[in-house]
């Protein structure tokens, strides 16, 4: 059985997790359920809560936009989402001669990234796998594929800045439809 300085530990070294509907000592919840940068310390007790936690926690609205504390006194950025920093894969069929766009990433929280494009032609049946890396510099996207495997697919990856957002593309230049999964990593947001 556990000892209380064996649980002290434990408790001690938790990530704190904060939610809109997390159940305060008062016997309500939270009470919060917008961006967290919003908060003023003082005006409820839920406001009070996400303004002083400790660097490190993250706060979950009921749409599902996650943030992180990343300075004091209350400064959070947001994980995935619109910013997509840990995205899920994203898969299309891209018909001949069109364009697609995969990924339109908020520039304000992450500058550089990393790319994974696995894409299968359904006419020969060959596919490709390529890496890229991209970084946000002088108001433009500079990007370096420097991994490619398997079967030269004709397209165009083409990854830009517009406006506030980064911009990830493909273009099939192939004869017949490509299928194309990419997933992206953030590299600096945390």
């Amino acid at each position: 059985m556990a000892s209380i300085d064996d649980n002290a530990f434990e408790i001690e070294r938790r990530s704190i997790q904060l939610k809109y509907n997390t159940n305060m000592p008062s016997g309500g919840t939270l009470g919060w359920d917008n961006c967290p940068n919003d908060v003023s310390n003082g005006n409820t007790d839920g406001e009070t809560l996400i303004y002083n936690v400790a660097l490190g926690a993250t706060f979950l609205q009921s749409n599902g936009k996650w943030w992180f504390k990343k300075s004091l006194p209350n400064t959070w950025i947001e994980i995935g989402g619109s910013t997509s920093v840990a995205s899920n894969v994203v898969t299309k069929n891209i018909a001949a001669g069109n364009t697609e766009e995969f990924y339109s990433l908020d520039l304000s929280n992450n500058t550089s990234f990393e790319w994974v494009a696995d894409t299968t032609n359904s006419g020969t049946g060959g596919n490709s796998l390529s890496k890229l890396s991209s970084l946000y510099h002088n108001s433009a996207m500079t990007s370096n594929e420097y991994s490619f495997l398997g079967e030269n697919i004709d397209m165009d990856i083409t990854i830009t800045a517009s406006g506030t957002n980064c911009i990830f593309e493909i273009t099939n230049n192939e004869a017949s439809t490509i299928t194309s999964s990419v997933k992206v990593e953030a590299m600096n947001a945390l």
